[in-house]
């Protein structure tokens, strides 16, 4: 759910929130990005990352589903010698509950992190976005309920939301993606453009961005800035104090996007990072 990226963005809108959202917010991040550790651990093989991953999530389902016991501490998923997991489960259930999360969406969220799992790139931009869908759109869903910005059905603003975001993640992140073998640019837009997923390695290495790079990351810069603005457009029609997080929170996130845009050596500034 790549809760690992954006720290700054998930702390910046932690202090424009209604203080009583706040502690759901914690327990939304705390969770995800707990998960996300079990997924990425480079420390730890696949199968035993799956393994991981599997009963921490399982676990959760079987709290959420124990209308007798909750606290049960035989439901309480955890790895070995870690209380932790447990403690996170019981929160995002709080937090599940009391905003009515359909398990649907849990569930496409929970699956398209398992699924990445196995991958180490994506061949087609709609691959990538079907990940995204469900590993940033369905948590920025979440935080519209908790926003109350959904109340009226209209989900797709923030969908697109969770899309832009992701997408700008991959690009500021690209990387510490490669370091754990994750290339977020579509296979075929390297193909595209000129480029082999070795190619990118060595420029990301060399920190130089020649000109096919150039291409390739200006095609997610699009991408990216068209996801906002259909979120920009759903944020302005609910004109309420929470849509104007959202506004905000798009106007950083066109700003870096500028900014990548224009050098797209920003990629390598860590100062990057601090504003996205």
């Amino acid at each position: 759910m790549r809760a690992r990226h954006s720290s700054a963005a998930h702390a910046w809108l932690r202090t424009r929130m209604p203080s009583a959202a706040r502690p759901y917010w914690d327990a939304l991040l705390a969770f995800t990005g707990y998960a996300d550790d079990l997924a990425d651990d480079p420390q730890v093989g696949l199968e035993a990352r799956r393994r991981r991953y599997d009963r921490f999530v399982n676990g959760f389902f079987r709290i959420l589903h124990d209308q007798h016991d909750p606290s049960s501490q035989s439901a309480v998923p955890s790895q070995p010698g870690d209380d932790v997991g447990g403690a996170l489960c019981l929160a995002f259930q709080d937090f599940v509950q009391t905003w009515h999360i359909d398990e649907e969406c849990l569930r496409a969220a929970h699956q398209a992190v398992r699924n990445h799992l196995v991958v180490s790139a994506y061949p087609t931009q709609s691959d990538l976005e079907r990940y995204l869908h469900g590993a940033c759109g369905q948590p920025t869903l979440w935080l519209s309920s908790v926003l109350e910005l959904t109340d009226d059905g209209r989900t797709q603003g923030a969908l697109s939301l969770g899309l832009g975001a992701g997408l700008l993640d991959c690009l500021v992140d690209l990387q510490e993606d490669l370091g754990i073998g994750k290339l977020y640019f579509p296979l075929e837009d390297l193909r595209r453009c000129g480029l082999r997923p070795a190619d990118i390695e060595g420029a990301v290495s060399a920190r130089e961005v020649p000109e096919p790079l150039c291409r390739l990351i200006d095609l997610q810069v699009s991408r990216a800035r068209h996801h906002f603005s259909t979120a920009a457009a759903w944020a302005q029609r609910s004109q309420t104090q929470e849509s104007e997080i959202i506004l905000e929170w798009v106007t950083q996130a066109r700003h870096a996007l500028d900014r990548i845009a224009q050098n797209k050596a920003s990629l390598f500034d860590v100062s990057l990072k601090r504003v996205v």
